[in-house]
């Protein structure tokens, strides 16, 4: 009976020192974004006589943002006729640049800046600004979001993260 008694006792010992050296670990949260549009824009005016100038301006900037304009979607707005050659003419030599027609949008446009200009490129590109990540402390695992340095490296080297969205979220 002592025996028994004794077994029953130690059983129940070691379960309640297994029970209490449970640690409550905080449950995994997703880290939190922003994703930011910015958008360049270069508006041109065709001066009389001055196409093959205004050509080499617009070549000009081609050069200076082509890190961004080789990657994002471009839209080329022409207001008019010496505009939509332009515009033509551009979108030829992206093309040839490498660019896929499929990434470049020619439209006509009618606003009020037809007054003022003749041609408009206008290309959006989407950066990702991620939260702080605290550092963790000794002795406080689980205190602190896992991953949250990865997970927000992941989002920052997305070339296009706005299409990881929802259609729905994007249009807010």
């Amino acid at each position: 009976m002592k025996t028994a008694m004794s077994k029953i006792f130690l059983s129940g010992v070691l379960l309640a020192s297994l029970i209490g050296c449970a640690e409550v670990i905080k449950e995994r949260e997703g880290a939190e974004l922003q994703i930011v549009p910015i958008t360049n824009s270069y508006h041109l005016t065709i001066k009389a006589k001055k196409d093959q100038q205004a050509w080499l301006q617009l070549q000009d900037y081609i050069e200076q943002h082509w890190d961004v304009l080789s990657v994002e979607e471009i839209t080329i707005d022409w207001f008019s006729r010496r505009g939509k050659t332009l515009a033509m003419k551009l979108a030829d030599k992206l093309q040839k640049e490498g660019i896929s027609a499929d990434m470049i949008h020619i439209n006509q446009a009618k606003s009020e800046r037809s007054d003022h200009f003749d041609l408009s490129l206008h290309t959006t590109k989407y950066k990702v600004v991620a939260n702080v990540c605290d550092y963790p402390k000794v002795g406080e695992f689980g205190a602190y979001p896992e991953g949250c340095y990865a997970e927000s490296a992941r989002w920052q080297s997305m070339v296009h993260p706005e299409k990881m969205l929802l259609t729905s979220e994007k249009d807010k």
